[in-house]
């Protein structure tokens, strides 16, 4: 179980992004299952990344895990800080949760008003979640492997053998609105509740003095030592952050840690400065080349070991990897897809080939025969609309269905919306082309129309665009249209092109002031680029079974429907145009449904 659940948290693990959000992850997950995910997610956070997720009835031993806790009630904090504070909080102020008892449902309970009407008093205490009292510290584990940080040129590497997280030492200086909490440990052997600083606002004079080498005292009572100030070289910027030093001589370590964390793949892990006191309010970043520190920090996502400068490079704009590549990528893709659901490509193909059958046992053997050549033209005509229905309905469902997977692999910069729009309407071209063929082959034949290859080959030409063209206005439809809308809307655009078509009015008969609608119908080009194929280009006189064929005559019947001055490339060319602006015009409503979602 959970399978799906697991696919979509990797596939957010492909870019290995700095910052990911997790909706409760493991709902769903069994709990083998569910503490490998916590586990691995963890390991991800001593990476240097920031995990953010809401978690649905943890256990004790996943609770643990984590190492900030958020709690909400009532749209209101009634708790902010570690984890492992959250049971000495509430028994602060009465609320004393059993040994044997969840920390986790405990404090919901509360907040549900189980143990009474507690909300608004645990909000008064954490003042809605701007107090970090109980923004404790971690202790670092046994293994020192991978998890010692090492300066060159400030600090050696600081280990300890304190049983918890590791390397979350070095990076504990949680800020909320403008606040934080300075932390001072000893180095040697510390009990595992470290001594919290007083709180107090970064501002921009903290960082005034320790770029000043601290001629000027920084507010609140704060103070920089000039040892502290000494090691911080000429080159050196400002940003607002949390700077606390580190005094070799009396034994205490502190840490600066930026408040944004940089790019994923390295630790927020900030410069050790030897110093008599914390100077706090801004965080100091080296920019110059020959003094830019190196921290050894967990970068992977296997929790392997590099070297990485503690100033993060700026994140390259744009998509990792070429137009074409994702083009191909996901041509690849779509065409598997479409493979894989054999019951839907079976399902197509059989109905061209059925209908095909049915439509030529009707019409058997008419094309040439005069005494029947309306009718024959009314299979023209349906052939035409077949192909125009089997194209169209089908690609209304194209972006609708995958927008949601779009859009989520689009925002994460997996490819662009050029190379998606092209791979989907290509794919599908050659199975659109391949079913309208076999069709209009199979029609063709069991009819009796003109065998001469080249009319073959133009009627054939002429359905395949007549197809295409509808199945690009799918696409437009689509684009810019829910699943519910399209459906809907895809067959009700289709009766004034049908209309307009020139079969059940012909063109001279349609008023003045409505003629030019039918140069907008591309079914009127179909079918007549169909009509000339078959009964235009000098045809002979039509054999006639009946005492009387008014229309033996192939020119003659052309003059009736209105179509003796057609041209067949004029047709074509008309449906190719509409072909590539539909085309055009469904690209640029996808691009715009794109940007109204963000």
């Amino acid at each position: 179980g959970g399978q799906r659940k697991r696919l979509s948290i990797a596939l957010e693990l492909v870019n290995n992004p700095p910052v990911m959000f997790f909706d409760e992850p493991t709902s769903g997950l069994d709990s083998s299952t569910c503490s490998q995910l916590i586990s691995l997610l963890k390991s991800l956070a001593r990476g240097g990344r920031t995990i953010v997720c809401t978690i649905h009835q943890p256990s004790a031993r996943i609770f643990e895990l984590f190492d900030n806790l958020y709690v909400l009630a009532e749209g209101q904090c009634i708790y902010q800080g570690r984890v492992n504070g959250l049971v000495t909080f509430l028994a602060s102020l009465g609320l004393e949760c059993p040994s044997y008892h969840n920390p986790a449902n405990y404090v919901m309970e509360v907040a549900c008003g189980e143990h009474g009407d507690w909300n608004s008093k645990l909000v008064t205490a954490v003042n809605n979640g701007k107090c970090n009292n109980y923004n404790q510290p971690l202790a670092h584990s046994k293994s020192a492997s991978n998890k010692n940080v090492s300066l060159d040129g400030t600090a050696p590497a600081v280990t300890n053998d304190r049983e918890t997280d590791e390397l979350a030492l070095l990076k504990t200086v949680v800020a909320t609105a403008g606040d934080y909490t300075a932390i001072t440990m000893p180095t040697g052997n510390v009990s595992q509740e470290a001594q919290l600083n007083n709180e107090s606002k970064p501002t921009a004079a903290a960082a005034a003095a320790v770029a000043a080498g601290g001629k000027s005292s920084p507010p609140n009572g704060a103070t920089v030592a000039p040892e502290a100030a000494a090691l911080i070289p000429s080159g050196t910027t400002t940003s607002a952050g949390v700077v606390t030093g580190a005094n070799v001589s009396t034994g205490q370590l502190a840490m600066a840690v930026p408040l944004d964390a940089g790019s994923a793949g390295a630790d927020a892990t900030g410069q050790l400065l030897p110093a008599g006191g914390a100077a706090t309010g801004t965080t100091t970043t080296t920019t110059n080349s020959s003094t830019v520190c190196k921290a050894t920090c967990t970068t992977s996502l296997l929790d392997s070991t590099e070297s990485v400068s503690i100033t993060m490079p700026k994140k390259q704009a744009g998509f990792p990897t070429s137009g074409w590549m994702q083009f191909w990528i996901l041509l690849k893709r779509t065409m598997i897809t479409i493979m894989r659901d054999q019951t839907l490509t079976q399902m197509r193909l059989l109905s061209h080939v059925i209908v095909g059958a049915i439509i030529g046992m009707i019409y058997y053997d008419i094309g040439n025969d005069a005494s029947k050549i309306m009718s024959n033209a009314g299979c023209i005509f349906f052939t035409t609309m077949f192909t125009m229905f089997t194209a169209m309905m089908p690609t209304i469902l194209t972006f609708p269905t995958e927008m949601a997977v779009f859009v989520r692999e689009h925002l994460n910069y997996w490819y662009s919306l050029k190379s998606f729009y092209f791979a989907k309407t290509i794919a599908d071209l050659p199975f659109q082309v391949l079913f309208t063929s076999v069709y209009v082959i199979v029609v063709y034949y069991l009819t009796s129309q003109p065998m001469d290859p080249k009319r073959v080959g133009m009627f054939v030409l002429i359905c395949i665009l007549t197809s295409l063209v509808a199945q690009s206005l799918g696409l437009l439809i689509g684009a810019g249209m829910s699943v519910e809308t399209g459906v809907f809307l895809g067959p009700v655009s289709t009766i004034p092109i049908i209309l307009f078509s020139g079969f059940f009015v012909n063109f001279d008969v349609i008023p003045s002031y409505l003629q030019w609608v039918t140069y907008v119908s591309y079914v009127r080009y179909g079918f007549e680029g169909a009509m000339v194929s078959v009964y235009g280009m000098e045809r002979e006189k039509l054999a006639c079974t009946a005492i009387y064929c008014h229309f033996r005559s192939p020119k003659k019947f052309l003059e009736e429907m209105s179509m003796d001055n057609a041209e067949y490339w004029i047709d074509a060319t008309a449906l190719f145009g509409f072909f590539i602006s539909l085309r055009v015009i469904a690209y640029f409503v996808l691009r715009w449904k794109l940007h109204s979602i963000r």
